[in-house]
């Protein structure tokens, strides 16, 4: 069993129960995320001035050998996230 050692309490937790526990947040994540894309590629589709505004933001950034975008490089942009947290 694993307990809280750094807590008072023990949460006296087997180890399948953190395994299941770990599984559902991670599912959760997943799911979230995978609408969340689905729903800004739909309305990017449904919108291609918005598309191509994204894909020129997206190439002055990039160097012409990079086909994914290194993350580092793209964070900051506006348009991209503003696409995101809409």
């Amino acid at each position: 069993m694993l307990d809280g050692r750094r807590e008072r309490n023990s949460h006296n937790l087997e180890l399948g129960e953190i395994v299941a526990e770990i599984g559902a947040i991670i599912d959760a994540g997943a799911e979230t995320t995978a609408i969340a894309l689905t729903q800004i590629m739909d309305f990017l589709l449904r919108h291609p001035h918005y598309l191509e505004m994204l894909r020129a933001e997206v190439n002055t950034f990039l160097d012409e050998d990079e086909v994914v975008a290194p993350y580092d490089k793209v964070k900051d942009l506006p348009f991209l996230r503003a696409c995101l947290d809409e």
